[in-house]
């Protein structure tokens, strides 16, 4: 009988410590559990996070098509600033983009800067989109400079009729095409 009641004693403390056991794995698989929902939930948000990121970037990069840098200005402003004028009298923008060509510091790629140009989506004439090549104070001044030292426009004059040996249009060969000034032009940079 005293076999009997330590075999009972001996399955009964099995039991128990089977069953704490049990529970204890139990209590580590939850956690465990846990945890995989922990590492699943970070890395969607990391995805999430990633993918706003994204977003951020293309709107910071389509805001910089579209926004001029402070204190950089239009060629038109330019040609007006340096007296440049076609002989229509406007303001000959052309001429200061194919002097910036020249310079190598002309660039048409939309959302490009640099410390010469800032290259914006704009509409231009008749409502269409186009780009607006904005020039920095230091590509001012390499064209101011391009001015000085090499824009000597040729004069013509007229060979015919009453307004013969007077001032006709004055100009100016670069990049291969021959640019086209008023005597105003001429006569500042002659």
């Amino acid at each position: 009988m005293d076999y009997q009641l330590k075999a009972k004693d001996v399955l009964a403390n099995a039991f128990i410590e089977n069953n704490q056991l049990s529970s204890n794995l139990m209590f580590l698989q939850g956690i465990l559990d846990g945890m995989k929902e922990s590492e699943l939930r970070v890395k969607k948000l990391e995805e999430q996070s990633s993918f706003t990121n994204n977003k951020v970037i293309h709107l910071e990069t389509e805001f910089n098509k579209e926004t001029v840098t402070e204190g950089y200005k239009t060629n038109d402003n330019i040609a007006r600033s340096l007296a440049l004028y076609s002989t229509k009298n406007k303001p000959h923008f052309g001429f200061v983009d194919a002097v910036a060509k020249h310079l190598r510091i002309y660039n048409t790629q939309v959302g490009y800067k640099d410390e010469y140009v800032n290259v914006v989506r704009t509409t231009v004439h008749g409502g269409s989109i186009g780009v607006a090549v904005y020039y920095s104070y230091e590509a001012i001044g390499m064209i101011n400079e391009y001015l000085k030292e090499e824009f000597k426009p040729s004069a013509i004059y007229y060979k015919r009729g009453i307004k013969k040996d007077t001032f006709n249009e004055a100009a100016f060969e670069l990049n291969n095409k021959t640019y086209k000034f008023n005597e105003n032009t001429y006569k500042k940079y002659k």
